[in-house]
């Protein structure tokens, strides 16, 4: 599975990306990835 990454815009984002981004930045390698994409589904 390949990533791209975005720059980080606020600004332009929902109160559910803000909650989503603050919700993965806690986790990293297999478990961020895991849940990145069951938050994606």
């Amino acid at each position: 599975m390949s990533t791209t990454l975005l720059p980080f815009q606020p600004e332009t984002m929902t109160p559910a990306q803000h909650a989503a981004v603050s919700y993965l930045a806690r986790y990293r390698g297999h478990t961020h990835a895991s849940y990145t994409y069951q938050l994606r589904r």
